[in-house]
């Protein structure tokens, strides 16, 4: 199974565990309101990603970004790492395409 894979106690940019690869992923930046209403307007929005869908009352795109990818059994996984949170694809900016599972080494406290 392929999954987003993050470390509690490190930022983003930091490799989370061995065999996480960073790859470069589309995201999903959806908007309730159509582009011309956004501030800096419909230019600014169309300056940023690709696949850009400008409707009527939305307005959606495609931002790339970097993530850290696991390929390989999951109950594998978090028997060698320990405690681990297991997410579905999330919503919101956030929601990689196509969607993966999140799987977060909880290896300090958070809020």
């Amino acid at each position: 199974m392929r999954f987003r894979v993050r470390r509690t106690s490190s930022w983003e940019d930091e490799k989370p565990c061995e065999g996480a690869v960073l790859e470069t992923v589309a995201a999903l930046d959806k908007r309730t309101a159509p582009a011309h209403k956004l501030p800096g307007g419909e230019a600014l929005f169309l300056a940023k990603g690709h696949d850009h869908k400008l409707l009527k009352t939305t307005c959606s795109r495609l931002i790339d970004t970097d993530v850290w990818v696991f390929d390989g059994d999951i109950l594998a996984f978090i028997e060698q790492h320990g405690q681990c949170i297991v997410s579905p694809p999330s919503g919101g900016w956030t929601r990689l395409v196509p969607p993966v599972w999140e799987v977060e080494i909880y290896d300090d406290y958070r809020e």
